[in-house]
Formats: C-alpha cells, sequence, structure tokens
C-alpha cells in the first residue's frame, strides 16, 4: 500500500525515469568475458597440441595459404650470387580441433597466444642458404573462432639466384622464393598462395623500400607439385624480379673508362721519341687494369662476362 501511493504521487516523467533506471541496472548486469576465459575453454578441449596434423579424417589434406610482401632488398652479392631480403610473411591453415562459438564469450571472435604447443607446417624455403637468426622473434599465433591460425612475421631471408651479369651494370635479375613442407607430402600438406600475383605485387610496391641499388619490378606467385624419391610434395614460387640502380657504376666505372679512352686518343697526337708517349700510354692501361680489377671483384665468375668487362678488357690491349 505504501509503495503504491507513493508511485500514485509520482510525477509520471519520474516514473518513467525510474523505469528507465531499473532497466539501465538489468542491462549493466550482463555477462563479462576475459580472454582467460576462452583460452581455458581451449586447454580443456582435447586439443592434439604439437603432436600430429589436426584434422579429424586423417585422409583429409591440411591446407596452407602463404603471402610474402617484399620490404627491401638488403643486398645481392654477385660475386656470391646470394641475394639478402628482408619480407613480411604470412601464413595461414586451419585446426579443426581449435573453434568455439564466439555467442558465449561476448562475441570474441579471435585470440591471440603464443604458439608453442600448436602444430604447424614444417615449411622451409628451397633456396635459402644461411640459418635466420637475425629476424625479429614473434612467438605470437592469431586464432578465428572458426579454427583458421594465422602467423605473421618479419623474415630476413638469405638466397640463392642464378644472375646473369651480361648487360652489367644496366641489368635485370629474376630470383626465386620456394616455399614447401620438408617432410609432409600433398596427401597431408597442399601449399596455396593466398593472393594472386596482381595483388601480391601491388602489396610489395606499396611497402618497398629501395636502398638505392636495387628497384622492385614486379613480383609473382605460382603454385606446383614436384616429386622426390616417388613421393609428390606441394610447393608455392614466388618470382621477383629486380632492375639494378645504375648510377654508381656509371660514376665510378663507365665515366672513368670513357675519359681513359679520351685520354688514349689524345695520346696520338704527342710526338714520337720522346719517350712522353710511351709513359702517357702505360698510364692509360695502369688506369684500366684498376678499372678491370675492381670489376672483377664486383662480378662473379660466369661463361657469360659482362660487356663492359670486355670493353676494359679489349682497351687494355
Amino acid at each position: 500500500m505504501i509503495r503504491s501511493s507513493i508511485l500514485t504521487k509520482m510525477n509520471p516523467y519520474n516514473i518513467l525515469l525510474l523505469f528507465s533506471i531499473i532497466q539501465w541496472s538489468a542491462c549493466s548486469g550482463e555477462t563479462i568475458c576475459s580472454y582467460l576465459d576462452l583460452a581455458l575453454n581451449l586447454t580443456y578441449k582435447n586439443i592434439p597440441g604439437t603432436l600430429v596434423r589436426p584434422v579429424k579424417n586423417w585422409r583429409n589434406s591440411t591446407i596452407v595459404y602463404i603471402d610474402l610482401s617484399l620490404y627491401t632488398v638488403v643486398n645481392l652479392d654477385t660475386s656470391l650470387q646470394s641475394l639478402t631480403t628482408y619480407i613480411w610473411f604470412l601464413m595461414e591453415w586451419k585446426n579443426e580441433f581449435l573453434n568455439w562459438d564466439p555467442g558465449e564469450f561476448c562475441g570474441i571472435d579471435t585470440i591471440i597466444i603464443p604458439g608453442e604447443d600448436l602444430w604447424v607446417p614444417d615449411l622451409y624455403i628451397y633456396e635459402m642458404t644461411e640459418s635466420d637468426d637475425k629476424s625479429p622473434v614473434i612467438p605470437y599465433f592469431i586464432i578465428s573462432s572458426d579454427g583458421i591460425i594465422t602467423e605473421s612475421k618479419p623474415l630476413r631471408i638469405v638466397s640463392t639466384c642464378n644472375l646473369d651479369i651480361f648487360k652489367f651494370p644496366f641489368d635485370k635479375q629474376t630470383c626465386y622464393l620456394t616455399f614447401g613442407p620438408y617432410v609432409h607430402s600433398v596427401q597431408d600438406i597442399i601449399m596455396l598462395p593466398k593472393f594472386n600475383s596482381s595483388q601480391v605485387n601491388s602489396n610489395s610496391q606499396e611497402i618497398f623500400v629501395s636502398k638505392g641499388d636495387w628497384v622492385l619490378l614486379d613480383i609473382s606467385v605460382s603454385s606446383m607439385t614436384i616429386w622426390s624419391e616417388g613421393v609428390e610434395y606441394s610447393q608455392v614460387i614466388f618470382e621477383l624480379i629486380i632492375k639494378r640502380a645504375p648510377v654508381v657504376y656509371i660514376i665510378n666505372l663507365i665515366i672513368p673508362s670513357c675519359f681513359l679512352v679520351l685520354l688514349d686518343v689524345v695520346s696520338m697526337f704527342i710526338q714520337m721519341g720522346t719517350g712522353e708517349r710511351l709513359g702517357f700510354k702505360i698510364t692509360v692501361v695502369l688506369g684500366f687494369s684498376v678499372l678491370l680489377l675492381i670489376l672483377n671483384d664486383m662480378l662473379p665468375n660466369s661463361d657469360n662476362p659482362a660487356v663492359l668487362g670486355e670493353f676494359f678488357l679489349y682497351s687494355c690491349m
């Protein structure tokens, strides 16, 4: 009776405000979730961890998507024919045992956790010549509610590259980075590019930083399978096309050599028999010899030598 009399005496606006406060209080009591709750829920599930490939039917292949964005060309050693690059690498695959309903965890659809307890594809780079011990260590993986695991990290790669230096220093080089599993055959792991060649090239062109010696022309990607000892393996191949920036070589090699050629022509007008012409010629030949030695240190041993090297050699003769 007392409560009803109070309500009757209250202003209608005050009654409306009171019910609004009550409704807000009820809403504010909604369930609060944390990433810890989700992580514990995933821990209690029957997850195989790093032991075996995470598929419920062993006949199903695990599809691994990879992507690469070239950040910079650190070095291309022409004498060793090795390419050092810095890339942004991304790899995705599905763990069929890792999934949850986001509605049960306040709409959380992704979680970032360390990956030491997760199965990871045994990926390696066919052309790699040095261990990757200078890249930042990123131990975290992104897990989606549908079981998709994403690994994204920067990589420093030292790889082989067959160089064609015939047009040096106006040459273009094509290098390859081939990614594939080391142990798992195509029945276990199928490698596919995450994006097409156009998108891969566009992403790399946006972030590429030139150090002044190489310019990125194009990146393309393709997938294929190879056979080794009767076993078929899947792989994804990135083709990198880069062009040398010739300004430094023009200033340090071509212009001095043209100047020496000009001096050699001028020496023809020096009077013979005085000994000055012979000394001048010897100086010019020594200049060409020095440039040839510098060029020889820069270029690899090849059956197809650079035109510039042949020019220096004939000039000395």
